[in-house]
């Protein structure tokens, strides 16, 4: 995992990798020079859009702004059971919903089951729909 996550920050560093990727963004985001680099083999497309300019600083506060949500919701995760119970806020939206936690037992099937219902049901919702 720290390999893919330090190869994802190495690629902001090379020069020229980065101006590699940016002229291949450019040639897929650019549907006739795609379609020209496909039927002709010619390396370079007919036309490339305009690719606009990246900033950093906006990517890297919300990519720390949506690494630090991930560790609260993972922290929240882990040590829910020794918040007090009048403190947990999802206790309070449980409701009536003993019934449905009581149906759910944990185990690999029960989730295919869930799946299976929410599927079908979605599907039933669709055809009566149209």
């Amino acid at each position: 995992a720290a390999l893919c996550v330090l190869g994802s920050i190495a690629i902001f560093f090379p020069p020229s990798l980065r101006s590699h990727l940016a002229q291949a963004a450019s040639r897929v985001l650019s549907q006739s020079g795609y379609i020209a680099l496909i039927y002709s083999h010619s390396p370079h497309p007919a036309t490339l859009p305009h690719v606009p300019a990246i900033d950093l600083a906006s990517l890297a506060i919300h990519g720390l702004a949506a690494f630090a949500a991930a560790c609260l919701l993972a922290a929240w995760a882990v040590f829910h059971l020794g918040i007090p119970r009048w403190a947990r806020w999802a206790t309070r939206l449980e409701g009536r919903m003993s019934l449905a936690r009581r149906l759910q037992s944990g185990q690999p099937a029960d989730y295919v089951a869930w799946i299976t219902v929410g599927v079908a049901a979605l599907g039933a919702a669709i055809f009566f729909i149209q």
